[in-house]
């Protein structure tokens, strides 16, 4: 596999061993980890570039069409709406597509990012990340056999590598405490931070002290310090702030590495007239650290466009003191002793230079939604257009999704399920229980035994454990994933008409039966028709220059049903004989027909002579 060259992104090449007569049909191709008929290539951005699924064609062509897959559990902060990720699909000419640089071995090929990247409530796309990449998946037609020759099979894959600011994510967190009427707190996030969100909280926990919880998420520009939210601290009429105590808290994450990446700054200040302050402005920033760091911190955490998951807390504690009344009276003070969330369940560290070092031995926070808790399974492949091959074949389902997501997989017969330890199909209630694999796709190879009668084969995907489906997939629904058939043997017909009198004899209709694709999709096919006394037969001009597409544009479907059949004619030829000694014109002609997908039934086609010949 290869690409055009461009300095800017790198495409992974797949390399395998096959053996002189490998098929996809019978399973044997190729033998690369399990997969059958198909590989995964990978489009990955060099350093300092991104790189995004719509930025790439075949062959300069654009997609044939696109398919949206909508998560049930990642969201848009900054709408709330399920995020998205967008396949572009383009077919080979040989499928009925547009894309004609594809080889005649490749069906079609599948272009999506790793990271989701589109709203499709909204109507808008997200930005990626210099964490994603694009996922080329090639699908191999099924008649594809392996010759006795090394094979080098070009996908012409064109684009370009993003040359806009990369961004990586950001979460920060603020706790204040104790909340009091002694002042008002008021939070607001940079507007021109993308995809920003802020989120608040008010809690009581059980040691009665309450708190807000301020938290605002969004993308960031790589190295570039950004304001991310800014507080204000007013004090209530009557009253005045003798101290507004920053405090960090440390937490089990280890998290403390990154502090030194953001900076906490008193931007403005308001005092009365005897000098006491009654109002600080607090702006927070953040610069992500370079990918490359001693530290090791990864600036993309894990591949989450929104730091999903990331949890950094830093407290802001306040303390007030009461204003002494107008002409005299007691006064006095009245603190606000800055107090760590979740009092009464954490343990606490004395440490005098911060106020006290906390240590929260039970998170609560849910103000982020965390979507890996459960995992998901983000996209299922399941070819259910083409036919299983009566006298049985073996045939992948890829799924993708978060690493460790886990799931069920049922495939019925109607009367029987299969089982995956003896790959057979059993009486038995027995179902596929699968992972998603650290590389975020696991593939199933299933194998269909040989049909004697029709059979419909019904797939059903389940959660187990909690994981998230794709969206539009109702959990353990039965046939969610859809059904595929395998039928019997079926024929494809050549039959001949003319609207004039060009024969009164008419060659014989040309019957091919299949019951599979493996043995001889190709038939050639060879007809003589002879005329009338005194005719005399001249081929048209576009026989002459395009034949196989003149004698297709004259076939009509007479019988039967066209719907499922894909096939292509060949080598098409008219050559005229001359008169014999009778007196009578005659011609023969003849072509090749190959078919790529068996249909749902039998069909017959006829040939309308007059459009390919006349008589003079």
């Amino acid at each position: 596999m290869g690409h055009n060259a461009n300095t800017n992104y790198t495409v992974s090449q797949s390399i395998t061993s096959e053996f002189s007569g490998d098929s996809v049909a019978l399973g044997t191709l190729p033998n690369q980890g399990g997969i059958n008929g198909n590989v995964i290539l990978t489009i990955t951005p060099n350093t300092g570039f991104t790189v995004n699924a719509s930025d790439f064609t075949i062959g300069s062509l654009a997609a044939d069409n696109t398919v949206t897959v909508t998560s049930t559990t990642i969201f848009n902060p900054s709408t709330g709406n399920a995020l998205s990720v967008v396949q572009y699909n383009f077919i080979s000419v040989g499928s009925g597509g547009t894309a004609s640089s594809l080889p005649g071995e490749v069906e079609s090929v599948a272009m999506f990012n790793s990271e989701h990247d589109y709203d499709s409530t909204a109507n808008v796309y997200v930005p990626v990340t210099a964490n994603n990449v694009v996922y080329v998946y090639v699908s191999f037609m099924n008649n594809f056999v392996m010759p006795s020759a090394n094979l080098v099979l070009n996908i012409d894959i064109d684009g370009t590598a993003g040359t806009t600011t990369i961004q990586y994510p950001a979460v920060f967190e603020t706790w204040t405490s104790p909340a009091s009427s002694d002042y008002t707190l008021t939070a607001v996030g940079n507007p021109l931070l993308t995809n920003m969100l802020l989120n608040q909280q008010t809690n009581t926990p059980s040691s009665g002290i309450t708190y807000v919880l301020k938290t605002i998420s969004g993308l960031v520009d790589d190295g570039v310090q950004t304001l991310l939210m800014t507080k204000t601290f007013t004090a209530t009429s009557g009253f005045y702030f003798t101290d507004i105590t920053e405090l960090q808290q440390f937490t089990p994450f280890g998290l403390d590495d990154w502090l030194p990446y953001f900076q906490v700054i008193t931007s403005s200040q308001v005092f009365n007239s005897n000098g006491e302050e009654t109002q600080r402005v607090i702006e927070i920033y953040y610069t992500n650290p370079p990918v490359s760091n001693p530290l090791g911190l990864d600036p993309t955490f894990g591949g989450s466009i929104y730091g999903l998951g990331f949890l950094f807390e830093y407290i802001i504690g306040t303390q007030a003191t009461v204003y002494p009344l107008a002409g005299g009276g007691t006064g006095g003070i009245s603190p606000l002793t800055p107090q760590p969330p979740f009092s009464g369940i954490v343990n606490t560290t004395a440490s005098t230079a911060l106020g006290g070092e906390v240590e929260d031995g039970n998170p609560a926070v849910t103000s982020i939604p965390d979507t890996t808790f459960f995992g998901e399974v983000k996209n299922v492949v399941l070819d259910t257009a083409k036919e299983i091959n009566s006298n049985g074949e073996s045939r992948p389902i890829t799924l993708y999704g978060t690493p460790g997501a886990t799931y069920s997989i049922t495939i019925s017969d109607g009367s029987k399920t299969y089982t995956d330890s003896n790959n057979t199909f059993t009486s038995g209630a027995t179902v596929i229980e699968g992972t998603i694999g650290s590389e975020g796709v696991t593939n199933h190879l299933i194998t269909y035994p040989a049909v004697s009668a029709t059979t419909t084969y019904t797939f059903t995907l389940s959660s187990r454990f909690g994981t998230n489906l794709p969206t539009g997939i109702v959990d353990g629904a039965a046939g969610n994933l859809g059904t595929i058939v395998a039928n019997i043997t079926r024929t494809f017909t050549l039959s001949f008409a003319s609207a004039s009198d060009i024969s009164n004899d008419l060659p014989a209709d040309i019957v091919f039966s299949y019951s599979t694709l493996s043995e001889r999709p190709s038939r050639t096919w060879k007809v003589e028709v002879v005329g009338d006394v005194g005719e005399t037969f001249v081929s048209v001009a576009a026989t002459d220059d395009s034949p196989d597409a003149t004698v297709v544009a004259a076939m009509a479907v007479t019988a039967g049903s066209a719907s499922g059949w894909e096939w292509s004619l060949s080598g098409f030829n008219l050559i005229h004989g001359g008169i014999d000694s009778d007196g009578r014109d005659r011609f023969t002609m003849g072509g090749t027909i190959t078919v790529q997908t068996l249909g749902a039934a039998n069909v017959k086609y006829a040939i309308a002579l007059d459009t390919i010949t006349n008589v003079s």
